[in-house]
């Protein structure tokens, strides 16, 4: 359901980004018409992605980002044999303990599914819906810096959307601290009474906030 929803787009020259058509949602990359290009943000992607970062840079991309949670995090794995039962836990520095990643909360899970679908996804879009989903508003901003500097190495477009202003306003601070994210950013109100999404500059998106302005439809 796109009502009342913000889009926020991630992606070299953002500036000049047109938006893509409504439908099924999926945004073929460099204009083509393929969808199998787009990852979507979600625990099967995750499950099925870690074996292509495992062992790689990537994969401490993707472990560097849950540490905006627990800093204490060494390591990532993925146990189980059947595909089905398999899980994620984490080890802490300095012990051998493995913890259950659905032990630390939705937040984690969240994160974790972001970061792996981020890391497995270079030259592809990831499409992320709800992107704040289980995470405090306290580490939208540090979420919002992990999305945009893992797109920039690996030449990922993302596509999230959100009902948050806190999101919004977490990511608007994050352009705010880092001058160069607002070129490769563009946010979109999405009405479904209007025929095209209504663009947002990060310049406007910040004044609209900081006066109370209501873009969210």
């Amino acid at each position: 359901d796109a009502e009342g929803k913000v889009s926020v787009r991630v992606t070299r020259g953002a500036s000049t980004a047109t938006f893509p058509t409504r439908g099924d949602g999926l945004v073929p990359m460099n204009g083509g018409s393929s969808k199998t290009n787009a990852l979507w943000v979600d625990r099967w992607t995750a499950t099925t992605a870690w074996d292509r970062i495992a062992g790689l840079e990537t994969e401490d991309l993707a472990v560097d980002a849950l540490r905006i949670l627990e800093p204490r995090i060494a390591n990532v794995r993925l146990v189980g044999g059947e595909e089905t039962n398999r899980k994620f836990v984490v080890t802490f520095q300095g012990e051998d303990r493995q913890h259950p990643i659905g032990s630390f909360g939705d937040g984690m899970q969240r994160l974790l599914d972001l970061s792996v679908g981020l890391a497995a996804a270079r030259n592809k879009v990831v499409l992320a819906d709800e992107i704040e989903t289980g995470l405090h508003h306290r580490v939208l901003g540090k979420m919002w810096r992990v999305v945009i500097e893992t797109a920039r190495k690996l030449d990922v477009q993302v596509l999230a959307t959100t009902h948050s202003h806190d999101c919004l306003l977490a990511l608007s601070r994050a352009v705010e601290d880092d001058t160069s994210f607002a070129s490769e950013i563009a946010v979109y109100r999405i009405d479904p009474g209007i025929a095209q999404p209504i663009r947002y500059s990060t310049d406007k998106l910040r004044f609209a906030i900081e006066q109370d302005i209501e873009i969210r439809g």
